[in-house]
């Protein structure tokens, strides 16, 4: 038998029937989380419903149904993080003028794989920056544009092996090849100060390289000159 409090403070309501305590779940007069006594308790004191194996079935079964996609808010859930790479300021589509506005980008080639939890795809990495990466796959429609994906960047040799939660910002054929671009959201902070310094170290490399085939060529017309002079 099973007794049920009285909410005005006065003597417990019952007896009830196993079947009956399950008959007023059903109808919804009772919840699974109000109190009940049982002339069996070795304890005196109530207990909650859906903590007892006969009403067990009362209570709701964690749902096997898929959960709806994730949308994140993009550059918005962004505006407050401060960039690593503040001290590149040249302009250009590798510097402070690059598609992902006040990231320095460079080149970079390494195995990815993208997923939703439901969807896995194997692409390529083409640039990144601690802002994102933008990676060619065989299709555009893989993930929409604002869904949130993670992904799992293969690069033994620059960052390692990572992973990161980020958000697709774009997706289009770029040199007649499919692909996306997309944000960081949850990346470890090691990972993005590392990706940072291999930006800089490429962005620095190239500056570096441009000088010294602009002073060649300087030299080299300058030398052209005292010959015509000559």
């Amino acid at each position: 038998e099973w007794y049920l409090p009285n909410r005005d403070g006065g003597d417990p309501l019952g007896p009830y029937q196993t079947e009956e305590i399950r008959s007023l779940l059903r109808k919804g007069e009772i919840r699974v989380d109000e109190y009940v006594f049982g002339t069996h308790f070795t304890s005196s004191r109530w207990e909650r419903i859906q903590a007892i194996e006969d009403f067990k079935e009362a209570v709701v079964a964690y749902p096997k149904a898929k959960l709806p996609k994730r949308h994140s808010k993009g550059l918005a859930s962004l505006k407050n993080h401060r960039s690593l790479n503040f001290i590149y300021r040249a302009a250009g589509e590798l510097g402070s003028k690059n598609i992902y506005r006040r990231f320095p980008r460079a080149p970079f080639h390494a195995e990815a794989i993208v997923h939703n939890g439901e969807r896995y795809f194997r692409c390529d990495c083409s640039d990144i920056s601690e802002r994102g990466v933008f990676i060619h796959c065989e299709r555009q429609d893989l993930f929409d544009v604002s869904e949130e994906v993670t992904i799992t960047i293969r690069d033994p040799k620059h960052l390692q092996t990572f992973s990161a939660h980020g958000v697709v910002m774009r997706v289009h054929d770029k040199e007649g090849t499919p692909g996306m671009g997309i944000a960081f959201i949850r990346i470890n902070p090691k990972i993005r100060r590392r990706i940072a310094h291999y930006v800089l170290d490429v962005l620095q490399a190239e500056t570096a390289s441009h000088a010294g085939t602009e002073s060649r060529s300087k030299s080299d017309s300058d030398a052209d000159s005292e010959s015509e002079v000559a």
